[in-house]
């Protein structure tokens, strides 16, 4: 009895045309298989490829925007301290900062603190933000700040008057 099942699972007493049939069958499973896993293995590399070519490209275009972006805020640095005491000798120093804060809109706010020893200038202290879709200005001799939370934190590191890093804010 147990020779008999081994014989019918080796295929002892089946016909030839079986045994093709059998040899066949798995030999074209095992080359749909193959093509299959070369095909999912080939998408993959070619997914991941096109995902870290996408990432590159990317990150160049904001490198760029942000550079571009930068660059400019430097020139207008550049720009408003070198006319700042100018204006401030004037009183138009909102003229300078508004003109700014129009031609650049990406800008939130400028804030610009004039050293205390300098003459002839009736306020130290310039600060201009955009709420909405208005600019506010504010001006003094005192510092200015735009949050109680900024103000109560430079407060104790000034207190301190040692140099040095200070915790995060």
């Amino acid at each position: 009895m147990n020779n008999q099942r081994l014989d019918n699972l080796l295929m002892i007493n089946k016909s030839i045309a079986y045994h093709l049939s059998v040899y066949i069958s798995l030999a074209v499973i095992s080359v749909f298989i193959t093509f299959i896993v070369a095909t999912f293995i080939y998408s993959s590399k070619l997914i991941n490829n096109n995902i870290e070519t996408t990432g590159i490209s990317k990150s160049s275009q904001i490198m760029k925007n942000v550079e571009r972006q930068v660059v400019s805020t430097e020139e207008v640095c550049k720009n408003m301290s070198d006319q700042v005491l100018y204006y401030a000798k004037n009183n138009d120093v909102h003229l300078l900062m508004s003109s700014l804060m129009k031609k650049y809109s990406y800008l939130n706010a400028i804030h610009i603190n004039i050293d205390h020893d300098i003459p002839d200038v009736n306020f130290h202290n310039y600060f201009i933000f955009r709420e909405k879709d208005s600019l506010l200005f504010e001006y003094g001799n005192d510092r200015i700040y735009h949050c109680m939370f900024e103000n109560s934190f430079f407060e104790k590191v000034i207190e301190k008057n040692t140099p040095g890093w200070t915790e995060s804010f």
